[in-house]
């Protein structure tokens, strides 16, 4: 979803990279720290004239990873995109496939792939709860570039594809002095499901369901 990556670039522009920002009241800008964990289920769908059935393996995987945020508090709504500059990998998975001749040679095929560009462009909405001061409830859509590395011994690679999701959470401010905030989160996504389609043979296709993770979060908030 370009419009996703059109909006985040348009909000740096506006208030990261200008002077002006510090200006502007209700703006912020943060860092957080994220543990996080990743599920899915790959299938890979071959082509009609190989006779092998299809291949489906579910798969999950622990990341820690770094990221920035930039949020203006509308009041009582606030309005942020967060971005993670780096790449999340997956582990690499090997599958041994066999010719169908008579020879029946082995051929090997190693895949792994990197999220890039991870963006979330996300609402938080306080709890209107006396008892719960510092609560909110957190929401958004995100969106990342899934690249991947594979070495197919059975031929062809499958090109990078978008993928979306959709995150909700809670989470517990705690607000400091000169406009710093402390926050502890606990989010989830629901990712949509891709399908990549082999360059050598377009009848042959990886699909990947059910993709979900989950979120823990530390951040450390600047509001001016």
């Amino acid at each position: 979803m370009k419009t996703l990556k059109a909006i985040t670039l348009s909000l740096v522009m506006m208030f990261g990279l200008s002077s002006a920002a510090y200006s502007i009241e209700g703006l912020g800008i943060g860092v957080s720290g994220n543990y996080n964990g990743f599920y899915a289920v790959g299938e890979e769908i071959p082509s009609n004239n190989v006779g092998n059935k299809d291949r489906k393996e579910a798969g999950a995987f622990l990341e820690t990873t770094m990221s920035v945020f930039i949020e203006y508090d509308a009041g009582p709504v606030s309005i942020g995109v967060d971005y993670f500059p780096g790449d999340i990998s997956t582990p690499e998975n090997t599958n041994i496939q066999h010719t169908s001749d008579s020879d029946s040679t082995n051929l090997t095929n190693t895949v792994q792939a990197d999220f890039k560009d991870l963006i979330s462009l996300y609402a938080i909405l306080p709890l209107p709860i006396e008892a719960l001061e510092g609560a909110y409830l957190k929401a958004g859509l995100r969106e990342a570039t899934v690249e991947t590395n594979e070495n197919l011994g059975t031929g062809g690679s499958y090109g990078d594809v978008e993928v979306q999701g959709w995150t909700a959470g809670l989470g517990y401010q705690v607000d400091g002095e000169n406009g710093m905030s402390f926050r502890l989160e606990a989010t989830a996504t629901q990712w949509d499901d891709v399908t990549s389609t082999n360059d050598a043979d377009t009848s042959t296709k990886v699909k990947i369901t059910d993709m979900m993770s989950a979120s823990a979060t530390v951040s450390i908030l600047k509001t001016f």
